[in-house]
């Protein structure tokens, strides 16, 4: 018994997938790359608006995919040391840039992400400089660090994709932090909090309203600097005088302002 093959036709157009099945998973960085268009087309630098920069989206969604995967950031060296301490000599021109890519593009994120320019960092300001100062300090040295990379990356055969995306997030690099500020305050409300004005608006608003029983004591404001100043003032003198009506005036203002102190009551 012959069997008989039938073989496609090429005239008849088949059909193939441009993009996986929506009903199925999908891979991480697809959600990554949407939420990131999303909040670049809600802040005040969306995508193509200073040249085309479909690559650079590319970039930070997989960066974005990286960190949500907890991919140590591993090299990232504190404060401005990789311009301070540079790799060692005779590390290959291939290494350097990776090593000033990761230093800059770690600084990237952090500072859109949670505003402070390192993931070891306790605190977004360091001791002694103010918070400007900081922010400056962090971002001139992620901006150099990408320039470098992308020079770098220009010397490689085969790497001029990389350098043109760390050429571009170098020269706009306040922008692309923007842009992550507001995909993680606005999409995802990272760091979310009511300002001051707004809590006392509210409090203001429940005072007066009806529902609000009329027994209920609202909130006590917390003790003012002329309260501790003229705690102070009363300790100075109770020092100089020792005197028992001093002493009980002093025990007095203290229990007011709910300071602990030893020895008055």
């Amino acid at each position: 018994m012959s069997r008989t093959m039938t073989l496609p036709n090429p005239a008849v157009p088949g059909f193939r997938g441009l993009f996986p099945d929506w009903r199925d998973r999908r891979p991480l960085d697809f959600f990554f790359l949407e939420e990131l268009l999303e909040a670049r087309a809600k802040s005040r630098f969306p995508t193509n608006s200073a040249g085309g920069d479909e690559d650079v989206n590319v970039f930070l969604a997989h960066l974005l995919t990286r960190l949500a995967m907890a991919d140590r950031p591993g090299e990232a060296v504190f404060g401005s040391g990789p311009m301070i301490r540079p790799p060692e000599p005779g590390t290959s021109i291939r290494r350097q840039a990776a090593w000033y890519r990761r230093q800059g593009e770690h600084r990237l994120l952090y500072l859109g992400l949670f505003d402070r320019g390192e993931a070891r960092r306790r605190r977004a300001t360091l001791y002694g400089m103010s918070p400007g100062e900081t922010r400056r300090r962090d971002a001139a040295c992620a901006t150099a660090c990408l320039e470098v990379a992308a020079n770098l990356y220009a010397r490689i055969p085969g790497a001029g994709g990389q350098a043109q995306v760390l050429a571009k997030l170098a020269a706009g690099f306040e922008s692309y932090v923007h842009v992550l500020g507001v995909l993680a305050t606005r999409r995802w409300g990272l760091g979310a909090r009511i300002s001051d004005r707004a809590l006392r608006d509210l409090l203001e608003e429940s005072s007066e309203s009806p529902e609000r029983q009329p027994d209920v004591p609202g909130p006590r404001p917390g003790p003012s600097s002329a309260d501790y100043d003229a705690f102070l003032d009363l300790w100075s003198c109770y020092r100089e005088s020792g005197e028992p009506a001093d002493r009980a005036a002093l025990a007095a203002r203290a229990a007011e302002l709910g300071i602990r102190t030893p020895g008055l009551e």
